[in-house]
């Protein structure tokens, strides 16, 4: 499975762009990036790697194999279809950055 999302905030006038692989290797689920700018000049020499350290039907965390600006990420499903996203700087640190993906409802 592969993703890519923007990100833009106007009133730093900064755009950056992501690009993130889940793989099932020999060692396990991996989840794999590489940051790039508005030029797609990339932010990182070499991709960041995760590997999936705990899951159920409603969670997934990945803590950082190499390269790694946080120490894990977290994905949580909530009953009402909201997807969390949380990154953790440390292993025992509160969230420091928190996305959370609203369901579509249009339907």
């Amino acid at each position: 499975m592969s993703w890519t999302f923007r990100w833009h905030q106007p009133d730093k006038e900064h755009v950056h762009f992501a690009f993130s692989v889940l793989e099932e290797t020999a060692v396990g689920v991996l989840l794999r990036g590489v940051h790039h700018g508005r030029n797609f000049d990339p932010f990182e020499k070499v991709n960041w790697t995760m590997q999936l350290a705990e899951a159920n039907a409603s969670f997934a965390k990945f803590v950082c194999v190499m390269n790694c600006r946080a120490a894990s990420v977290e994905f949580a499903l909530s009953p009402d279809g909201r997807l969390e996203e949380s990154w953790r700087t440390t292993a025992d640190a509160e969230p420091g950055f928190v996305v959370t993906y609203q369901p579509d409802v249009s339907d």
